[in-house]
């Protein structure tokens, strides 16, 4: 961690969770609580577990054991409610609101439980996605109900690459067939365009103009 003109290094002595300490991803919580997920290291990677809190002070590991569906977290978000969002691999995704884990698994209904995107979007809905050819699509958690949009949808592709909110709060996905945009109002997910079927889409971004 880089803290104005110092640099602090953390490891398993520190009380970080991973022995190996391979950092998947990182996250602040609305209590500036920083948290840590660690995984095994090389290629593919075997070893996996959990996450750490660093409130500052000291670390607090969590893993299976604490409620955690899978020790395989792949992303981490902190919502603007203050609750905590965990993509697994193998275990689906996980909500955490400093009491108790709430769980979303694909038997719910939820895309697959394979997950690498999480974010927010300006309604306060919660977008999952997934780099898996199997997954079932695109999922949006509104006030805990699961809505997946699939193929059958409009989708081209479920494997995502990439994701976007431009400046008309729309949702743009590249996947490795195409682009998708979703318009979202409250509970309200709809796709209102695609292109590009025939390209990978690596990346996304907007300019000055709107474009």
């Amino acid at each position: 961690m880089f803290d104005s003109d110092s640099l602090y290094h953390w490891t398993k002595d520190n009380g970080l969770i991973s022995p190996l300490s391979q950092v998947c991803a990182v996250a602040v919580d609305s209590n500036n609580n920083v948290w840590i997920a660690n995984s095994g290291t090389g290629y593919p990677v075997t070893e996996f577990f959990g996450v750490s809190k660093f409130d500052g002070y000291r670390f607090i590991n969590y893993g299976i054991d604490k409620g955690l569906p899978s020790n395989d977290v792949r992303c981490i978000y902190a919502d603007n409610k203050g609750n905590l969002w965990f993509g697994t691999h193998g275990g689906g995704l996980s909500k955490y609101n400093e009491y108790q884990f709430t769980y979303f698994l694909e038997e719910d209904g939820l895309c697959c439980d394979y997950i690498d995107f999480i974010f927010e979007d300006t309604e306060g809905g919660i977008w999952v996605a997934a780099k898996q050819d199997n997954s079932g699509g695109i999922s949006r958690i509104y006030e805990d109900s699961i809505f997946t949009h699939s193929k059958s949808d409009g989708l081209r592709d479920h494997y995502v690459v990439c994701y976007y909110i431009d400046e008309s709060h729309h949702i743009w996905f590249g996947t490795t067939r195409g682009f998708v945009v979703f318009s979202v109002s409250g509970s309200k997910s709809r796709i209102i365009e695609t292109g590009l079927e025939d390209e990978i889409i690596w990346s996304i971004a907007g300019d000055h103009d709107g474009n």
